[in-house]
């Protein structure tokens, strides 16, 4: 979820929901989840989800527009303006219209709208690649004695990627939340034990 205000992207409001349900692909499944959950902790006055949007774009047409009236109307919140914006081409849908308009090129509103849209797909894409990378990272560290969840949480939140973890000194990994020296050490020795050389197999020399 991103978050514009006064034209420009307010990303200390921006959100992530990790779908819960067995979505199974389809992405009105997960809309319905990630709009309910948004709204639930509005209505809970939970800090980072009020106030409510003066506009709230989908992205899609009249299905994930459908879908996001149907859960502001679950909440009493289908005052708020939305509409559904088709993919590419800036094509907005609106509630009640059968016929979707085109904002004029090169437009004002039409800019705003497609850096809107952009935004939203860049953190997206972001969002995913940080769950690939962090699924890569916990399949190495599970090799690791005394690496366990919250320590894999720990080294991700720390550094992101398994390079990073690699090129990190023993003092930079013990500087990481829940590791301990011991801990360090195993993660550095982990990545960096040389590959023992086989005794019976032939050494080249020249002279």
């Amino acid at each position: 979820m991103v978050v514009f205000t006064d034209g420009q992207p307010d990303k200390s409001a921006y959100r992530r929901f990790r779908i819960r349900a067995d979505a199974g692909g389809n992405d009105l499944i997960a809309m319905r989840e990630a709009l309910t959950r948004r709204f639930q902790k509005a209505e809970e006055n939970e800090a980072g989800f009020l106030p409510l949007p003066d506009l709230l774009v989908m992205d899609g047409g009249p299905a994930q527009l459908q879908v996001a009236l149907e859960v502001l109307e679950s909440f009493s919140l289908d005052f708020i303006p939305t509409i559904g914006l088709a993919e590419l081409s800036e094509t907005i849908y609106i509630p009640g219209e059968e016929t979707p308009i085109q904002l004029p090129r090169n437009s004002a509103p039409q800019h705003l709208i497609e850096r809107l849209r952009d935004e939203a797909h860049r953190f997206a894409i972001s969002y995913h690649r940080n769950i690939h990378n962090r699924n890569a990272l916990y399949s190495v560290l599970d090799s690791i004695p005394g690496v366990g969840d919250k320590r894999k949480r720990a080294l991700f939140d720390a550094f992101l990627t398994i390079e990073a973890i690699k090129a990190a000194s023993q003092e930079e990994l013990a500087a990481v939340p829940l590791i301990d020296s011991r801990t360090a050490e195993s993660v550095y020795q982990y990545f960096h034990k040389e590959s023992p050389v086989d005794s019976e197999s032939p050494v080249e020399e020249t002279k």
